[in-house]
């Protein structure tokens, strides 16, 4: 299959010096990059789309942004995101390049703000309200993350198993029922279990469930 595609890009080259202009070449070109994973060599395709296409559709915004976050561009990603939007503002794809371009970039104040943004429209975008809980975690401000990260909407699969239970809001637990879940990796599975004999110590019956992952 590489060996298909490099050959592919080598008649790409050689037919593009006869006819520069062609987009429908340029757009094999790029796709061709893309599975590849030579997303460098994609760009200049991607960029000469987008300024001889009348009207480019959302789909090309979105390659392209996520190009230059794969080349480390983080600048340029923000600039056709925000590019993007201007063009399609509701969409999806584009706010949430955006917001991870913004992280990528450690501009986690501009990145909660859009986050927050995205919160709004739950239903396009479950985890947004959670993801500024992260990132105030990653500037260690602890109390005010998990806070944010609690008031996250739950994905549809989850709220199938949790939508039911009522939250420990911080009640006393002696001789109250708790389910314990481990919803993320390995790594905080393992750090929050460091919890559980303090759970138990006040006198709770414990249900744990983990996920294999």
């Amino acid at each position: 299959m590489v060996q298909d595609l490099a050959q592919n890009i080598k008649l790409l080259h050689k037919t593009l010096k006869q006819r520069p202009k062609d987009a429908g070449l340029h757009s094999l070109a790029a796709t061709t990059y893309e599975r590849l994973g030579r997303h460098a060599d994609a760009l200049p395709h991607f960029a000469f789309l987008l300024s001889n296409a009348p009207h480019p559709d959302e789909a090309l915004y979105v390659r392209y942004v996520k190009a230059l976050q794969a080349t480390g561009d983080l600048p340029k990603a923000l600039q056709m995101a925000d590019l993007g939007l201007t063009r399609y503002p509701a969409s999806f794809s584009l706010s949430n390049l955006k917001a991870l371009t913004l992280t990528l970039n450690r501009q986690f104040e501009q990145a909660c703000e859009f986050y927050t943004h995205l919160a709004s429209n739950a239903a396009s975008h479950p985890q947004a309200s959670g993801m500024c809980g992260f990132l105030k975690l990653l500037k260690s401000d602890m109390k005010d993350g998990y806070d944010d990260y609690a008031r996250r909407t739950l994905e549809s699969a989850n709220l199938r198993i949790l939508g039911t239970i009522p939250r420990w809001s911080g009640e006393d637990l002696q001789g109250k029922r708790v389910f314990v879940w481990s919803e993320q990796g390995i790594g905080d599975v393992i750090m929050f279990l460091g919890l559980l004999p303090w759970i138990l110590a006040q006198g709770a019956l414990v249900s744990l469930i983990l996920v294999p992952k």
